[in-house]
């Protein structure tokens, strides 16, 4: 089964109408949010403030934070409230375990069969969601091991929700439920056409990953494209500022984008893999050649758990532009900016994975205006 759950260019040449989409639909949501959810928003940062949890970030980064707990509530809360948490430390360790990559397939095979049986079960219950609740949909989330990284940022709100009493809980909580609801009727006339076939990916898909560890990742409804596509739109602009003041500038991209016709010839570093220019074809050379003119290198990334161990003082001084297909976009943006980095991010037009959406893999691409204007000083 082959799926291109999206496209960026349609009937067009490119992906220019996209963005400029986006754009408009993304400063509109985040306009009316930060409004909305002022209140809210102070009182966080307050908190993190006063209790050191972090260095405070923007406003308009805690309000993406409002949209993911919207977003994780709607399409997750029947799969939380089915999940019995005493498995949690369970999928904790195999999670663990496949970070060493000698034992990743191994574990991964038991950890599909796992997430099938356990993680897919729903029980609907029609009441408001609680504390409680909440809780337990980050243990959820944690167990399946996909969102790392947000995971890292719903915690600092359960500690915050801790402090309130019952009647502030359950009004932030379905704020946050309106707001994931806003978010997806904004987008769905406007963005919508870009994810046409996630419906019909979404109605065939468990045929292919059942029992396979993949199978909650691509099974992500509309929802979580349209939250990805506008917040990384939202982060962008927060950070490009100093992503252009910083001093070395560096573009991570996925292996998808690299020439299928032959094996690939990139030397590996402590950075991922460096492209050595052996095809003309390839999309990963043609950026190499661009970075020439920007003085930015590029690394190739097969899996995300390379990041991890890019730990540096430089980092802070270090701007990155990370490349990735739409659902794995803003949590790459979160892990750059928990290590460091200065990001931006660059969606790919469509998807080519033969892991997870294609039968053979494609070679990805990126709009290529959208690297020129990263670097536009006016």
């Amino acid at each position: 089964m082959s799926y291109l759950t999206y496209s960026l260019n349609l009937e067009q040449l490119n992906s220019d109408k996209y963005y400029n989409q986006v754009a408009q639909i993304s400063n509109k949501i985040l306009k009316k949010g930060i409004l909305d959810s002022e209140e809210y928003l102070n009182d966080f940062m307050n908190f993190i403030n006063d209790n050191e949890i972090e260095n405070l970030r923007s406003k308009e980064e805690y309000f993406i934070e409002l949209l993911l707990i919207g977003v994780v509530i709607e399409q997750y809360k029947g799969n939380a409230r089915a999940f019995k948490n005493n498995l949690t430390k369970v999928f904790r360790g195999l999670n663990n375990i496949r970070e060493k990559e000698s034992l990743k397939k191994c574990v991964d095979k038991l950890r599909g069969k796992l997430i099938s049986k356990i993680l897919l079960k729903k029980v609907y219950v029609h009441k408001e969601i609680s504390l409680d609740d909440f809780i337990l949909i980050i243990e959820w989330l944690e167990a399946t091991g996909d969102f790392k990284e947000e995971v890292k940022r719903l915690n600092s709100w359960e500690t915050f929700l801790e402090t309130k009493n019952k009647k502030y809980i359950s009004e932030i909580l379905n704020y946050c439920y309106m707001l994931s609801k806003y978010l997806k009727k904004e987008c769905k006339n406007i963005l919508g056409k870009y994810t046409k076939n996630v419906e019909g990916y979404l109605e065939k898909y468990k045929e292919k990953h059942y029992n396979k560890e993949d199978i909650i990742y691509c099974g992500k409804e509309e929802i979580q494209y349209f939250f990805n596509m506008v917040s990384a739109e939202i982060m962008n602009s927060v950070y490009r500022d100093r992503f252009l003041n910083s001093y070395k500038k560096l573009v991570f991209l996925p292996a998808c984008m690299r020439q299928t016709e032959k094996a690939c010839m990139s030397k590996k570093t402590n950075k991922g893999y460096e492209c050595i220019g052996c095809s003309i074809k390839c999309n990963v050379n043609k950026l190499r050649k661009i970075g020439q003119a920007y003085n930015f290198k590029v690394h190739i990334i097969p899996h995300e758990t390379l990041i991890s161990n890019l730990v540096s003082e430089e980092n802070s001084v270090t701007g990155m532009i990370g490349i990735a297909c739409v659902l794995n976009l803003v949590s790459g943006g979160w892990k750059a900016i928990r290590l460091g980095f200065i990001p931006q991010c660059i969606i790919l037009d469509y998807v080519g994975c033969s892991n997870h959406w294609l039968d053979k893999a494609e070679m990805t691409r990126i709009n290529i205006d959208r690297i020129n204007n990263i670097f536009k000083t006016t």
